[in-house]
């Protein structure tokens, strides 16, 4: 008996009541998922095998300063690609963190891609699974093709935002990394939104959006967390 009380106890130290889990941007193959998605990968992989969905084989973590992945944590045969973005506001391709956030982004379409030709499950992740993965998700949809067909999956960077939107309201609330994703796709002057929305201000994006900071207080307190300085 006190063997069965220890055992239920260990599983609901091993499962916390939390998160939301891996939710799905193109059915079966490419998955947005915050901290805890990978976290606590090992679980949903099983909740994943419950529901009779494909194990996750590819774990894009954007926000690996924010979301350090120990090896103890690291699901075994899962490849991960580990990335520091940065969801700095108001980033000018005349900045600092311009270029790297564009090699970053680079990086994570490679990888989301190369998964995805290779016939595997990605998941893409950040703290709060809204601007960082949100940046990578957006570049994937826009310029992934059909390796038969070479069609497109046919979003325009409105539809494309809109649909990550639907699975996300927070989603690319941070404006000017959904910008560095147009300008580096060659899209921003014939398809992304007026340069208004583009460079809003910061008391705009900030506005009824305390819950799209990252779970940060302000941007002050996210830059911190993510080893950023603001100046």
């Amino acid at each position: 008996m006190f063997s069965d009380r220890a055992q239920r106890a260990d599983r609901r130290q091993e499962v916390p009541e939390k998160g939301h889990g891996p939710r799905c941007v193109w059915n079966p193959q490419v998955w947005w998922g915050d901290a805890d998605s990978v976290y606590r990968l090992k679980h949903w992989q099983r909740e994943r095998e419950r529901d009779g969905l494909p194990p996750i084989t590819h774990v894009c973590n954007t926000a690996a300063n924010a979301v350090p992945i120990p090896f103890e944590m690291r699901v075994p045969y899962v490849e991960y690609l580990d990335l520091q973005m940065l969801d700095v506001p108001g980033i000018t391709r005349g900045g600092y963190f311009w270029p790297r956030t564009e090699r970053d982004l680079r990086r994570g379409l490679a990888f989301v891609e190369e998964a995805v030709r290779l016939g595997g499950v990605v998941l893409v992740n950040c703290w709060a699974g809204q601007n960082r993965s949100g940046a990578v998700l957006l570049a994937w949809l826009l310029t992934h093709r059909d390796a038969v067909s070479g069609q497109t999956l046919g979003f325009t960077a409105d539809t494309a935002t809109r649909h990550l939107r639907s699975i996300e309201p927070c989603a690319l609330s941070n404006s000017s990394l959904r910008l560095c994703v147009l300008e580096m796709l060659g899209l921003f002057s014939s398809q992304a939104t007026s340069s208004k929305e583009a460079y809003a201000p910061k008391r705009d994006m900030m506005r009824d959006n305390s819950k799209c900071l990252n779970g940060h207080k302000d941007w002050g307190c996210c830059a911190i967390c993510c080893g950023v300085r603001q100046h």
